[in-house]
């Protein structure tokens, strides 16, 4: 291998690191420069790797097993919400391992709230708000202790969104999560 083969080489394997490091694709909780958990959504967006904030993945149960969980991931300009997997339900018990491996279909409306679902949207960077139309998350592991708004219980995955026209953005996501019922 030539030098500047080797050069190349070490270029990209130190900007791989540095994605690494400062994306969802890790395994410690990443913080904001104060400390504060940094939970967010690293997408692609017309080429660009482009972090977006986001605050929890809320998983909404039922005792009822004919009916399925239902979940919310949200943020500022961020309403993704869906029906999990019959197959698939976290429960009372907090079973995150029953969802490792499986996608969840994030659909144009639902939530937590069978009655009054919450339409999907995405606000683009630039502050453009357009309806999500699907897409995908699919869970990879939780780490964290604690449950609840104040826990550092976080979802990693992988996450496809497709929006209203033809725009499709995929990548990662590292958010809060829990269970409400």
């Amino acid at each position: 291998m030539n030098r500047t083969s080797m050069r190349a080489v070490a270029a990209f394997g130190g900007v791989l690191i540095a994605v690494i490091l400062s994306g969802c694709g890790g395994g410690d909780l990443p913080k904001t420069a104060d400390g504060k958990p940094d939970w967010h959504l690293m997408l692609n967006v017309d080429g660009v790797e482009t972090k977006i904030p986001a605050h929890r993945l809320a998983v909404f149960l039922t005792d009822d097993e004919e009916y399925s969980e239902v979940f919310e991931l949200d943020g500022p300009g961020l309403m993704l919400a869906g029906a999990c997997p019959l197959e698939s339900r976290v429960g009372y018990g907090e079973k995150w391992s029953n969802i490792f491996g499986k996608s969840y279909t994030i659909q144009a409306t639902g939530g937590g709230d069978r009655g009054e679902p919450k339409n999907s949207v995405f606000t683009l960077p630039g502050g453009k708000t357009q309806n999500v139309k699907g897409g995908t998350l699919t869970f990879e592991k939780v780490t964290g202790k604690y449950t609840g708004q104040d826990g550092d219980m976080t979802i990693w995955g992988t996450i496809k969104i497709e929006l209203e026209g033809s725009k499709t953005l995929e990548g990662t996501f590292c958010v809060n999560c829990m269970t409400w019922g």
